[in-house]
């Protein structure tokens, strides 16, 4: 479902085409970053699907953070860890949520802290989620307010389906994963 609903709304030049089943290094592999962007990774895992994409400077969901739970009724989650040694370090996390009627984007949580090229900015917006440490968010380095580490937990206590279970392969480096692309017919976007 999720699969031709991004494609649909990508335009009718693209399709979704399963992948065989390979190692998460292979399918990832197919959407190293590219100019123009031309490839959708879908990789479904217990009630969640990671979508990754070959945009020039890596994955970029765009719009679809808010029009998914506008046109699906679910939550859509963007978490991005850029480390400190690479250019505009950033630890960031988005929450759309059907249930935030009230934004425009159904914006129901967003914590940042990001150097764009200048100096570190923290924000946060939004309702805090009851397994949040607020207390983090006053450390004394802006940096250090939302961390990679603070970050890591979080997609999957958002939500019932991001309960991850024992043994759900995450991480299983002999785990074969089905992954479904996105293209556009003919190469052509």
């Amino acid at each position: 479902m999720f699969a031709e609903w991004l494609a649909a709304a990508l335009g009718a030049s693209w399709t979704p085409r399963a992948c065989p089943p390979a190692a998460l290094e292979e399918l990832v592999a197919l959407v190293r970053p590219a100019a123009p962007w031309s490839r959708n990774l879908l990789l479904p895992n217990r009630g969640w699907t990671v979508l990754l994409n070959d945009g020039p400077l890596g994955t970029d969901p765009g719009a679809l953070l808010w029009h998914a739970p506008k046109d699906l009724g679910c939550r859509a989650v963007r978490a991005t860890v850029l480390p400190a040694h690479r250019p505009y370090p950033a630890t960031i996390l988005q929450v759309h949520d059907p249930s935030a009627v009230d934004d425009p984007l159904f914006s129901r949580r967003t914590i940042s802290a990001a150097n764009d090229g200048g100096r570190w900015v923290f924000s946060e917006t939004g309702e805090q989620f009851p397994f949040e440490d607020p207390t983090a968010y006053r450390r004394r380095l802006v940096k250090d307010r939302f961390t990679p580490a603070d970050a890591r937990p979080i997609p999957r206590r958002v939500g019932r389906a991001g309960r991850r279970e024992a043994g759900d392969g995450v991480g299983d480096p002999r785990r074969e994963w089905v992954g479904i692309t996105a293209e556009p017919v003919g190469g052509e976007a």
